[in-house]
This record gives C-alpha cells, structure tokens and sequence, in this order.
C-alpha cells in the first residue's frame, strides 16, 4: 500500500521538478517584470521542501540559487531573517 510519506515524497518531488520547467538557470524571478509575489511564494516553498527533503538540493540547484535571490532581494533580507520559522 501507499503510505503518507511516500505520497509526501512523490509530491515534493513532483513540486520540485514542476519549478525546475519554470526556472532556467540564471532566472531571477518568475515574472520577466521583475520580482513579485509569485516569486516569494515559491522561494518560500522550495525552502520548504529544503527542510523535508536535504538531499534535493543537489539535484535541483537552479531552484536553490533562484531562492536565494530572492531571499537576498533588500525589500525582503530583514523579513526573511527576523520572521518565525514555522514546523517544516
């Protein structure tokens, strides 16, 4: 039978593969106007997905530099350092 983690795998690296088709290598954000909230939403995610799955980060690097171009971005920096980690 199929167990919750193996379903939470399956969809974490389902997650995973679909951002890798929506960023390219050297991509800074989502949108071609610049950063959006789009952009936060999926760093945020990909850092979620860094917290349950460690090993991901060698095969999806694109995704982890993009998330950390956005996490870099000064309109974020301080929020992204002083908010609440929350359980993932």
């Amino acid at each position: 039978g199929t167990t919750l983690l193996g379903n939470v795998c399956s969809v974490g690296y389902k997650v995973s593969h679909y951002y890798a088709s929506l960023i390219n290598d050297n991509q800074k954000t989502i949108l071609s106007s610049g950063p959006s909230y789009i952009d936060f939403v999926v760093a945020d995610h990909i850092e979620s997905i860094n917290h349950l799955y460690p090993e991901s980060k060698s095969d999806y690097r694109q995704l982890f530099a993009f998330k950390n171009g956005i996490y870099s971005l000064p309109q974020l920096s301080d929020y992204i350092r002083e908010r609440k980690r929350s359980a993932c």
